[in-house]
């Protein structure tokens, strides 16, 4: 038999976040350490550093993990062909 979930066992804090557009949200390694993730950055346009990074990309490109598509959006206004996807149906630029 197996019993229902409680409410924050069944919750998605990824797709919390994105949809808030802030955190907090950690990874939590196996001895317990925590890694911040910088879901405000996510949820913004792409800055002057992505920015550099996208000036070398070449051909067409796949953003495997895209999140909320910050990259995606500037490539394809760059006029590059570009496909974003990610696992959570919450992941979508506003």
């Amino acid at each position: 038999m197996t019993t229902p979930p409680t409410a924050w066992a069944a919750a998605d804090p990824y797709a919390t976040a994105l949809r808030a557009g802030r955190g907090p949200l950690f990874l939590r390694r196996a001895d317990g350490w925590l890694l911040p993730l910088d879901v405000e950055r996510w949820c913004t346009h792409a800055d002057p550093v992505d920015l550099d990074v996208l000036d070398r990309c070449e051909g067409a490109v796949l953003d495997v993990g895209c999140g909320p598509g910050r990259l995606v959006a500037a490539l394809s206004a760059r006029g590059r062909t570009v496909l974003g996807i990610d696992v959570s149906e919450t992941s979508t630029m506003p």
